[in-house]
């Protein structure tokens, strides 16, 4: 475990996720579909279609939410996009999240 953390350190966007390792959880993710699997691993790291990866990866050229604005990346559209908040409110009692909201954050995974 020590060993995960030392190595999450080193991600930005993953830190943002994960704050250590969760052998439950794990487990439950692993039994999931290889869609599921990738999904949550694309949105944990930031390698997924929203545009500021898309930008680094030179398919898009512009990094901003087409909602509002902001810079899209992970954190801003499961945490901060206002185009998202009542979603966010119907599942989790919140138009937003902060870092620490979304590091506690508890999802079932279908």
């Amino acid at each position: 475990m020590e060993q995960f953390n030392a190595i999450l350190e080193q991600y930005r966007q993953s830190k943002l996720f994960l704050k250590s390792f969760y052998k439950k959880k794990t487990k439950q993710l692993m039994s999931r579909s290889r869609t599921n699997i990738a999904l949550v691993a694309g949105i944990t790291t930031g390698h997924c279609l929203l545009n500021r990866h898309l930008t680094v990866m030179r398919i898009a050229e512009d990094p901003s939410c087409p909602e509002c604005g902001e810079m899209e990346t992970s954190f801003h559209f499961i945490a901060e996009c206002p185009m998202y908040a009542m979603v966010r409110w119907e599942l989790q009692g919140k138009d937003s999240f902060s870092v620490e909201d979304l590091a506690n954050l508890s999802i079932e995974i279908s």
